[in-house]
């Protein structure tokens, strides 16, 4: 709360004019930041002047260095919604989580349609593992300081390669 008023340059007791406690200001720092992650990535996923593949890596790039970077409270957010399993946390991570879930599958799905991806035969589990992934990058560099563009863009390669169509002759999935 120290460092939230220093920033606002008010003092520590003026914030509870602001909100009543540290997690409601964690929820709105959140909710801040998040939207506009969201919007950024709602105006890639839905650009089909761009190819599947780029819109992918442009929303994991965005969503492991902007997102990371703006929003450190969200991710916060999430350790303490799996910690608390507080209901006041969960109705905002959860949707936004699904909305842009849902916006990456969206990406995906027009990959298939393209022929630029291989055909998904389970999208759910599809998310878990892209969400696995983006998370390892995460974790890669720990709480120490945000991916770089370059480290995002590994993710994001990684990710396409592996929703890419395999080659002929190439081992395919059972």
């Amino acid at each position: 709360m120290r460092d939230v008023a220093e920033r606002a340059g008010i003092s520590r007791t003026a914030i509870y004019n602001y909100a009543p406690d540290t997690l409601t200001l964690l929820i709105d720092a959140a909710k801040r930041g998040s939207g506009e992650v969201d919007a950024a990535i709602a105006d890639r996923a839905e650009d089909d002047a761009i190819p599947p593949s780029r819109r992918l890596r442009d929303i994991v790039v965005t969503l492991l260095t902007e997102h990371a970077r703006s929003t450190s409270a969200f991710l916060a957010m999430q350790s303490i919604e799996q910690a608390l399993q507080q209901e006041r946390i969960t109705v905002v991570v959860i949707p936004l989580r699904d909305r842009i879930g849902d916006r990456i599958l969206g990406v995906v799905a027009a990959g298939v349609a393209s022929g630029e991806f291989a055909p998904v035969t389970d999208p759910g589990l599809t998310r878990a593992l892209m969400v696995g992934v983006m998370q390892a990058g995460l974790r890669r560099v720990g709480n120490s300081r945000p991916l770089s563009v370059a480290e995002a863009d590994t993710v994001a390669l990684f990710l396409i390669r592996a929703l890419q169509d395999p080659k002929p002759g190439s081992i395919a999935p059972r």
